[in-house]
């Protein structure tokens, strides 16, 4: 049985944009299907290879 959807999962399925900060949300969020803009610093080794930066950069995208 699903349950009934939150006032804010309605709000976030109806978004025509989505602004995600920080390192945590884009590991939880990437590979989603909403339309998210991401803002985060890149923090270590894993993600700067997955987002294929350098450690310490400064970071907005959107994903695609």
């Amino acid at each position: 049985m699903n349950p009934r959807p939150t006032p804010f999962r309605e709000l976030f399925d109806r978004a025509e944009m989505i602004v995600a900060k920080g390192q945590g949300n884009n590991e939880t969020l990437a590979g989603s299907e909403w339309p998210i803009h991401y803002l985060l610093p890149v923090k270590c080794a894993v993600i700067a290879r997955d987002l294929q930066l350098p450690v310490g950069s400064l970071v907005l995208r959107r994903s695609p």
